[in-house]
């Protein structure tokens, strides 16, 4: 399920900020559904899982959202083979 909601976010500098978004309630098939939406799409280039969870959280909310990304990215087969490739091969000793 699915609502319209507003959020209170209390900055490092105590400022706060309403958000508006839509809250999703705990549905994993929905949850699913949305990470493999953004997932999926043509805009995608598999940045990992920090730079789709500040896409997303312009958009939705959920409890565990940071960390349901974060497993659906270590399941993603292309996003661990360009991670692979983007890191700095070790140095002898």
């Amino acid at each position: 399920m699915i609502v319209r909601c507003k959020l209170r976010v209390l900055s490092a500098n105590r400022e706060m900020t309403l958000i508006f978004g839509v809250c999703v309630l705990k549905d994993d098939e929905l949850i699913r559904k949305i990470l493999h939406e953004a997932h999926s799409s043509c805009l995608s280039v598999y940045l990992g899982s920090t730079k789709m969870y500040n896409d997303l959280k312009k958009l939705y909310w959920w409890s565990g959202m940071k960390r349901d990304i974060s497993e659906f990215i270590i399941k993603c087969l292309i996003c661990q083979q360009v991670k692979a490739e983007h890191q700095v091969p070790s140095r002898l000793l």
